[in-house]
């Protein structure tokens, strides 16, 4: 619709002729599409008129007309077709296109286009596929699990629309050729190693040298391993469950155990060397593969946290003991 799109004006990665962003330009020209992330028109019903392709995301976004003739652009969930019925309300029901404060969700229900701050519009859970799941709630705040698996808490009125982005394979999707990029706006990323000094920190050299330094470096001079990450956020209180996953223990030793085997007369065969060693473990006997054979291991509490390759040794160690009674009968 021509009064919500204008054209979105070309930047290619520069700031009044420099380069603040690399790898950008060339792109194809196209249309900004004005999308509604605040659902701010409360209790007025409106009918989806389309579904319509944004260069601008990899999300379908629908065209929405209001009973009082108004129209807008909103992000479009899966299942919603033309003529389906949507409201922004407190009161609205349950279904795929409507938008409701947190606080008015059923636990259990997936959500996406997730308000940070009430009033100030969806920032979370808007690519293509992308779902949030209602996970509890509190006196102030509601538990969100977002797609990273990161349970954070949010503003009790902050606003989330029923249902998941559309659009969900566009994860499998093949560009097929160098020219999509091109199109898309991205320029060729180029290694560091393969650039003259001037332009990189790890160029020059001769022949296929490396970095020729102890730690690797961005373009501009910074160090580029560690901890990047601002050490603290401001969400960082707002975090009840961070994204980082647990230790790894093999899913198949747990059956095995909570089966009852483990005892010293039927132990566990396993080649999973890297599993960890959980409180459970204790007391049970392994036979753990070290390449060769298998080794008997039990389990002490002393070992818990360890995996389970560091007690079977993959070399047998036979001593030194032989060479030091050589030196000795020489002298």
């Amino acid at each position: 619709m021509k009064s919500l799109m204008r054209i979105l004006p070309k930047r290619s990665g520069r700031s009044q002729g420099t380069v603040t962003v690399r790898h950008q330009g060339g792109r194809q020209k196209r249309f900004l599409r004005e999308i509604d992330f605040k659902r701010d028109k409360k209790d007025i019903w409106a009918r989806v008129e389309s579904v319509e392709y944004d260069p601008n995301r990899n999300a379908d976004i629908a065209l929405i007309c209001y009973e009082d003739g108004e129209r807008k652009y909103i992000l479009a969930p899966a299942g919603l077709k033309e003529g389906t019925r949507v409201i922004s309300s407190a009161s609205a029901p349950i279904e795929v296109g409507n938008t409701l404060p947190l606080v008015k969700i059923p636990v259990g229900t997936q959500i996406h286009n997730v308000e940070i701050r009430p009033g100030k519009g969806a920032q979370m859970v808007k690519g293509a596929g992308s779902v949030a799941i209602v996970q509890g709630k509190e006196e102030k705040s509601v538990l969100i699990k977002l797609p990273s698996g990161t349970i954070r808490k949010f503003d009790n009125y902050s606003l989330a629309t029923i249902g998941q982005v559309g659009k969900v394979e566009v994860k499998a999707r093949r560009l097929g050729k160098a020219g999509t990029k091109r199109n898309m706006g991205i320029r060729p990323s180029v290694r560091g190693v393969a650039q003259h000094p001037a332009a990189h920190p790890h160029g020059g050299g001769e022949g296929r040298s490396g970095v020729g330094m102890k730690f690797p470096k961005t373009p501009y001079g910074k160090s580029a391993v560690g901890k990047t990450r601002r050490k603290r956020k401001y969400s960082d209180k707002l975090i009840i469950k961070p994204s980082k996953k647990g230790p790894f223990v093999d899913s198949n030793l747990i059956k095995k155990v909570k089966a009852g085997m483990g005892d010293k007369a039927s132990p566990v065969k396993t080649w999973a060397r890297s599993s960890q060693i959980p409180p459970e473990f204790v007391g049970k006997y392994f036979k753990v593969h070290n390449g060769r054979v298998f080794i008997d291991v039990f389990v002490s509490e002393d070992m818990v946290g360890h995996r389970l390759g560091e007690f079977a040794p993959t070399r047998t160690f036979r001593g030194h003991g032989q060479v030091v009674k050589r030196i000795l009968e020489k002298t």
